[in-house]
């Protein structure tokens, strides 16, 4: 039998460098997880990770928020102007209470990382890391350099902005990231190129009418019936005026309206999100939830107004960068099946504001293992198999490397 080709010895030192510093990146991530800040906030956690830096002989450079930060790294022996290449990693948490129990579990009330955000964090250090590790050693097979980027506020989209706005994709040739999947078993990544997530658009509608007592309707105009009726007219006709083959979700989570029960209410709110992955799609609907807002103010004799906020666009993967971190992750032996991914998602992730201005490539990282790892994102039982973050950290750190050497063979 003829033997297949052998991985490059830079590869295998790579992965038992990574499980060499597992350890230290699972206290890293336990840190965060137990400590968890909520978007804007992350006063404490931005210290916390700067020390992790500057443990690495790194500088830690945070932004004039005191919230997030970025830190250089290059080789040893490097070009005078190396290509350098940006890690990602999110660290903000969510207002949900933690149903873990373990002693990394949340030490704040209602405060929790549901979404893998430390998970994130650290394997963005874990990658620093293991590149300082392999340079050390003399085992990286050229010139190297990366910044990491670890940026907080993903949730609100807040996190982004803030991060372009201070610099932090400045002189960065590309920009990689993992998202943690409990969909996926522990040793598997998948990914897809173009389209990952779609484009969220929150919003909020004010109904107006005229409140009164509830023996007398007939005096009233009904502020919580006219709001109930534009969301029944919303779910019936978006789906019948918009291209099923353009995927688009338009979705109501919230709703307030009236203070008693005798009283009908003269005012309600409701707030929710859309969802679309074109441009045209994005207007079209817009443009009919205002036409509902119309329709549903004469009939009901209330003023129904809509105000679109907060915005983040459509995650597109460059598919060069997509082909060499998927390539890159079928050669390395801690994985065991890199796959590409049918359809995109129809969450929404503010990875996609670096994607306006650099070629960038996010894929999905397996956390599901016979006991952890399983629960949905966004869950009060969210936890991850933590032999995922060597993977993680791994794969970043691998990819780095390729695309160094794809820029060298383009100079």
């Amino acid at each position: 039998m003829q033997e297949g080709p052998r991985l490059p010895t830079w590869r295998s030192e790579l992965v038992q460098v990574a499980a060499r510093l597992a350890p230290r990146i699972v206290s890293v991530r336990r840190h965060l997880h137990s400590h968890p800040e909520l978007s804007m906030r992350e006063f404490n956690t931005t210290a916390y990770l700067a020390e992790r830096v500057e443990s690495l002989g790194n500088v830690a450079v945070l932004t004039e928020h005191g919230i997030g930060l970025t830190s250089d790294w290059q080789s040893k022996h490097t070009l005078a102007s190396p290509v350098r290449v940006g890690l990602r990693g999110d660290i903000d948490a969510l207002p949900i209470a933690t149903a873990g129990t373990d002693s990394y579990a949340s030490r704040h009330a209602g405060v929790m990382h549901a979404c893998g955000h430390d998970a994130h964090a650290a394997m963005v250090w874990g990658a620093l890391a293991i590149l300082h590790e392999l340079d050390r050693q003399d085992a990286l097979p050229h010139a190297v350099a990366v910044r990491a980027i670890f940026q907080p506020a993903e949730e609100t989209s807040q996190g982004g902005p803030l991060m372009i706005a201070a610099g932090a994709l400045e002189g960065l040739a590309s920009i990689l990231a993992l998202h943690v999947d409990p969909t996926l078993s522990v040793g598997k990544v998948a990914g897809r190129p173009g389209p990952l997530t779609a484009a969220c658009d929150s919003f909020d509608v004010e109904v107006v009418g005229r409140a009164g007592h509830s023996a007398r309707p007939h005096l009233c105009s009904d502020a919580i019936a006219a709001a109930a009726s534009w969301i029944g007219k919303l779910y019936a006709r978006i789906p019948r005026v918009h291209d099923c083959r353009d995927p688009a979700v338009v979705s109501v989570g919230t709703f307030h309206g009236g203070s008693a029960p005798n009283i009908v209410a003269g005012q309600a709110t409701l707030s929710g999100t859309m969802r679309t992955f074109s441009e045209s799609s994005r207007a079209a609907i817009m443009q009919e939830m205002h036409n509902l807002a119309d329709a549903t103010a004469k009939s009901s004799g209330c003023q129904v107004t809509i105000n679109f906020s907060a915005y983040t666009p459509s995650v597109h993967n460059d598919a060069e960068l997509h082909r060499t971190m998927l390539q890159t992750a079928r050669t390395l032996p801690s994985i065991e099946q890199a796959e590409l991914l049918e359809l995109p998602s129809m969450g929404a992730e503010d990875f996609a504001f670096f994607a306006q201005h650099k070629p960038v490539c996010m894929m999905r990282l397996g956390i599901a293992g016979p006991v952890l790892g399983t629960h949905a994102l966004h869950t009060s039982a969210f936890d991850i198999d933590e032999r995922a973050l060597p993977i993680g950290a791994g794969l970043l750190a691998a990819t780095a490397i390729e695309l160094s050497a794809n820029a060298r063979k383009a100079n």
